[in-house]
């Protein structure tokens, strides 16, 4: 019985080395995303972004010399498609915005819209009918 549990033990090990390898080789994710950094299963690229206890935006710029304009992140479950040119930010929001004008169906902010503290906050809580905090 014994040799039987260190063979299924041998067994699981070599699987889930065939899956790390994988997993690494395609950065967590299908193969039609752009490139990026290699992650670890289930926590993405988060350790390598808190781990180096610096503003998120200079861990972009240093990926980008290093992946191009357009890269992959794993950020835990979420996979994030980093864009850093000026000219295709425009082709993607403006040009084929439609494209991606839709947000995720897990977004925190689901079907609510927030309204922050704004001049035109009064102009669309007066056109809505709802008090404002300036009228009451």
């Amino acid at each position: 019985m014994e040799l039987l549990d260190i063979l299924l033990l041998c067994l699981a090990a070599f699987f889930l080395r065939l899956w790390w390898r994988y997993w690494s080789a395609t950065g967590g994710g299908p193969r039609n995303l752009p490139p990026g950094p290699p992650g670890w299963p289930l926590v993405g690229n988060l350790f390598q972004v808190i781990l180096q206890r610096r503003h998120f935006i200079y861990v972009v710029r240093d990926l980008r010399e290093k992946y191009g304009p357009i890269f992959t992140m794993q950020m835990g479950q979420r996979t994030l498609v980093i864009i850093t040119s000026s000219e295709l930010i425009h082709e993607a929001l403006v040009q084929k915005g439609p494209l991606f004008a839709s947000r995720p169906a897990d977004s925190p902010s689901g079907s609510y819209s927030v309204l922050g503290s704004a001049p035109s906050t009064r102009l669309s809580t007066a056109l809505c009918g709802a008090p404002s905090a300036a009228t009451s």
